[in-house]
């Protein structure tokens, strides 16, 4: 039950070196830049400890990351319940397309599925279009690319992390109790420019 050196060194590779959880988990410290984080600490813990309302239409969001360090992630989110349904490392974009194809279907069948877009994820969204999804329906997202709301955003990246922080903070998400999950939900910051 002790922490060991191992574990510091984990969450400072999930977290970050400024992320307010290593801040405080790991060193000790009270986090000092806690004004320019898009989702408050309190809105991600109150939603671990919550239970939500699982209705409506099922999405799943992708994250690829293929091989190195990162990992690829694909949440699902059905109303205001959002689990972790595979996180894995080092596979290549044909594996991740098998691994979807393979559990695509059945009563939990998605919607949508959201690749995210950008780089590697090309490979992946393009992949499905060829191999088919049946009714499930793949839309591309590209963080780079323009916002709806261009007069308040910079890009789509930024607009889909401050619409996430609305849900966070006026509506009643549920999200599971896990460190990696917590630490990129919290340690995202923003800035205002003129």
């Amino acid at each position: 039950g002790m922490v060991t050196k191992r574990d510091a060194a984990q969450r400072l590779e999930e977290w970050g070196p400024m992320n307010p959880l290593y801040v405080a988990g790991v060193l000790g410290q009270f986090p000092a830049n806690l004004d320019d984080t898009i989702i408050p600490l309190s809105s991600v813990t109150d939603a671990v400890h919550r239970t939500g309302r699982a209705n409506g239409p099922i999405i799943w969001a992708v994250d690829v990351a293929r091989f190195g360090r990162d990992r690829t992630v694909i949440m699902r989110r059905k109303g205001d319940v959002a689990r972790i349904v595979w996180r894995t490392q080092g596979r290549d974009t044909m594996q991740i397309a098998g691994w979807i194809g393979a559990h695509i279907g059945g009563d939990d069948k998605p919607d949508t599925i959201v690749v995210d877009d950008t780089g590697v994820g090309g490979g992946l969204t393009d992949r499905l279009r060829e191999v088919g999804t049946g009714s499930t329906r793949i839309v591309a997202f590209n963080a780079g690319a323009s916002a709806r709301a261009r007069d308040t955003y910079v890009n789509a990246g930024s607009e889909a992390w401050w619409l996430m922080r609305k849900w966070f903070l006026e509506e009643m998400p549920q999200i599971e109790n896990d460190p990696a999950l917590i630490g990129q939900l919290s340690g995202r910051g923003y800035a205002y420019q003129s």
